[in-house]
């Protein structure tokens, strides 16, 4: 009997770390990592823990030790989609993530040295003072994999432009002035990617014929009907030309995998 009233005890106990308003209480009863993040399980997860190279999609709020929120993702339309090992976030975000399940939820204790914040905020909680991040994590995903255009014949247009119709469809046909929704994935002839919808989380919306994208893509989508998958090579001249843009390099002939998912 004592046994099961110092279990129902220490249940009660634990249940008060996690609902006191002084988040950095319950962080003491978790666990650290080798590098001093520490953290909480606030619900486990399940499946496999996301690695570097895939996509992960998460919720998070980031507050002070006191519960002061100074940064978080509700209420904005999209959560926070970044692919693991590219470095596109904090270091201890991105360290506590890969310890977490799809459908977990985590509360983190990071040293403020592993934020993005150690200028800004050091004032507020000291060189060595830490952050508290509460991360839900709603999915993982594989980097996208270029289209299968094997016994595909490549078709040439008279302004250079060469694609492959992967999958045809009688859907609405893309025309200039209309709204389109279009996934896609631009990669270089040794097919590394340099940009991908996919990795963004969500597909793009823009009006066709206006220039909202390059030249390469306004032409080979003309040529679209909604549903369909088009791999489109793109000479430097209707992409970025000599000048290059980002992490494309001046003179670069393009692949673009793009499916064109709505007519509006």
């Amino acid at each position: 009997m004592n046994k099961i009233l110092g279990r129902i005890g220490t249940a009660l106990l634990i249940l008060f770390y996690f609902s006191c308003g002084n988040k950095s209480v319950l962080i003491q009863t978790g666990f650290t990592t080798s590098s001093g993040i520490k953290y909480a399980i606030l619900k486990p997860g399940k499946g496999l823990r996301p690695v570097s190279g895939q996509i992960v999609q998460i919720r998070y709020e980031a507050s002070f030790e006191d519960g002061s929120v100074f940064e978080s993702t509700q209420g904005k339309d999209f959560p926070l989609v970044f692919k693991l090992g590219n470095n596109l976030v904090m270091p201890g975000l991105e360290e506590g993530v890969q310890l977490m399940k799809k459908g977990a939820k985590f509360r983190f204790k990071i040293p403020l040295s592993m934020t993005n914040h150690a200028q800004k905020l050091s004032h507020r909680v000291g060189e060595e003072g830490a952050l508290i991040y509460e991360v839900e994590l709603l999915k993982i995903a594989d980097s996208p994999k270029p289209f299968d255009v094997s016994d595909l014949d490549t078709l040439k247009m008279e302004n250079g432009l060469k694609y492959i119709k992967v999958l045809s469809n009688r859907g609405r046909k893309a025309e200039s002035f209309k709204m389109v929704t279009v996934h896609y994935t631009g990669f270089f002839e040794d097919g590394k990617i340099f940009d991908s919808s996919h990795e963004h989380g969500y597909p793009i919306t823009f009006v066709l014929g206006k220039g909202e994208v390059i030249r390469g893509w306004e032409e080979m989508l003309l040529w679209m009907r909604e549903g369909e998958k088009v791999r489109v090579i793109i000479p430097p001249n209707l992409a970025y030309g000599k000048k290059g843009f980002g992490s494309v390099p001046p003179n670069a002939t393009l692949f673009y995998d793009i499916e064109l998912i709505k007519v509006d």
